[in-house]
């Protein structure tokens, strides 16, 4: 078999990266997963020192409150990562409108 016939059947993933907001599940219900695992990871560290660092971390007195605070923490990078997003786009029109400006003071002057 040459090594064309190879690469074609290998799809190629460079051309379709996905990220967790693309799949077909809730972006709400992936959330809630992925704090569910973390809480769980901690609630079943068997080193009790870097399971207390994590609490202290999350700021959680006890293991009942760390799926509650990562949930919390998936929802305020969310947020952050939602205003950068309206940021950078206002910043491309503002960046385009004074673009359209110079070229039409440029006609201008003609």
């Amino acid at each position: 078999m040459s090594s064309s016939a190879k690469s074609s059947q290998i799809p190629n993933n460079d051309k379709e990266k996905r990220t967790y907001r693309k799949c077909s599940v809730p972006f709400e219900t992936m959330r809630k997963h992925m704090a569910a695992s973390m809480a769980n990871v901690i609630n079943n560290m068997v080193n009790k020192d870097f399971q207390k660092q994590c609490l202290e971390i999350l700021s959680a007195q006890h293991l009942g409150e760390v799926e509650p605070r990562i949930l919390f923490v998936l929802e305020e990078i969310d947020k952050d990562l939602e205003k950068e997003k309206i940021e950078k786009a206002k910043g491309k029109k503002s960046g385009q409108l004074k673009r359209r400006q110079a070229s039409e003071n440029g006609k201008e002057k003609i």
